[in-house]
C-alpha cells in the first residue's frame, strides 16, 4: 500500500469492494508478499488494525536497531520479533 498510495485512497476508489459482502467477481487486487502472491476480491486496507499499524511504525526503529524494551532480543515480547522479521522478510523481498 505504500508503494501506490493511490491504489488505497478509499475516496477515489471506483471499486467499494470493502467486505466479503461486496467483494468483487474477479480478483482487483494483487499484492506480492515475501515471493507469494496473493490474490483478493475485497480491498486488504480494512484488514490492518491498530496493532497491525503500531506494529508498522515501530519496524523502522527496530530495522536502526533500537527494540521495543530495553535489553536485547530475550527481553522483547515473542509477537513484536515475530511480526519485526516478517515485515522486515517482506520489506527485503519487494526490494529486489
Amino acid at each position: 500500500m505504500a508503494r501506490n498510495p493511490k491504489q488505497f485512497d478509499c475516496d477515489r476508489c471506483p471499486h467499494r469492494h470493502c467486505s466479503e459482502e461486496k467483494a468483487a467477481q474477479f480478483d482487483v487486487w494483487v499484492i506480492t508478499l515475501g515471493g507469494f502472491e496473493h490474490r483478493m476480491r475485497v480491498c486488504p486496507k480494512p484488514q490492518i488494525t491498530a496493532a497491525t499499524q503500531q506494529l508498522l511504525s515501530l519496524f523502522g526503529d527496530y530495522r536502526q536497531g533500537y527494540l521495543l524494551n530495553a535489553g536485547g532480543l530475550n527481553e522483547q515480547p515473542f509477537r513484536y520479533l515475530q511480526a519485526m522479521r516478517l515485515i522486515d522478510s517482506t520489506v527485503k523481498s519487494n526490494e529486489q
